[in-house]
């Protein structure tokens, strides 16, 4: 129950203080003598309504209404070009608030506990007699409680619709998830072509060691070539020395044709070799390009 309302510098009213007793009240004065403006200045401290400064006093510099009741702190609001603020005093304790824009700090609201329902103004129509049903709904709802159903209703509708945002939100992923699995499909292929690199590069260590050994076989050909080059001397020696000497030149021949073939099967063996590094290049190539840092089996880097 309000006790008293102390109205300063609102509209009409320089200063006054008006004590309410249990019970209705009646204020009673000639017209245009403050009354309306006494529910104004008491709605304005229960609403912060309206906003702006044109009912603050003319050549005044502030508004200033207090509420005041024997089971609750006093309530003070004051509004002025420099001064914009709620405050709640007890007797050892004062709490103020500013920056509240146009609402009611919600700790004032609580202590006021007052809806538009409580308030009719001069100029309203009669209380619910010419609202819509809807409206006459919505004014029960809040005497009752009943809008403590709806807002339940609406979080739960927001609630679910968000679990529903949600539940598409992985079904995405998953379709995603199954598309990137596509791109995994192959790693039996690529398993295999990696048996068949590493049987290519056996046989290619292989063809290196077959063109080492022709390289020794034709370095030992130079060497016999030089060692029969030494032997000009032989035209003077006599005939079976020289077909003895004949003899032995036919022998080298044939190991010169020997190792012709040799050195011709060399170059081939070498071309091969340099054919197979190539396809060998091109496959490793190919591998590292499309084999995946990670596995996506054992989640362990490959090396490569």
């Amino acid at each position: 129950m309000i006790d008293k309302l102390t109205i300063q510098n609102f509209q009409s009213h320089k200063h006054s203080e008006l004590e309410f007793h249990p019970g209705v009240n009646a204020i009673i004065g000639k017209s245009d003598s403050g009354k309306s403006s006494i529910l104004r200045a008491l709605y304005w401290i229960c609403f912060n309504r309206p906003g702006g400064f044109d009912f603050i006093r003319h050549r005044e510099e502030r508004s200033q209404v207090i509420l005041e009741s024997q089971d609750s702190p006093m309530i003070r609001r004051i509004k002025g070009n420099k001064q914009n603020e709620y405050t709640l005093a007890w007797d050892n304790d004062t709490q103020v608030y500013k920056a509240m824009g146009s609402d009611v700090p919600d700790h004032v609201r609580s202590i006021l506990n007052i809806s538009s329902i409580n308030m009719q103004k001069q100029m309203d129509p009669p209380f619910l007699l010419s609202q819509t049903s809807g409206q006459v709904g919505k004014y029960l709802n809040e005497i009752t409680n009943l809008s403590l159903i709806d807002s339940s209703l609406s979080n739960i509708k927001k609630t679910f619709n968000e679990e529903k945002r949600n539940l598409q939100t992985i079904k995405n992923q998953k379709e995603e998830l199954e598309q990137d699995l596509k791109n995994y499909e192959n790693l039996d292929e690529f398993e295999s072509q990696l048996k068949t690199v590493k049987k290519k590069q056996r046989r290619l260590e292989d063809h290196k060691e077959q063109v080492e050994r022709l390289e020794n076989l034709i370095a030992k050909y130079n060497r016999n070539k030089k060692i029969v080059s030494s032997f000009n001397w032989l035209d003077e020696i006599d005939l079976t020395l020289i077909e003895e000497k004949q003899s032995k030149l036919y022998e080298l021949r044939s190991q010169k044709s020997i190792l012709e073939s040799k050195i011709d099967l060399y170059q081939n063996k070498k071309n091969s070799i340099q054919k197979l590094e190539e396809e060998l290049n091109n496959l490793e190539e190919q591998f590292h390009n499309e084999m995946p840092d990670i596995c996506p089996l054992c989640e362990q880097e490959i090396k490569k």
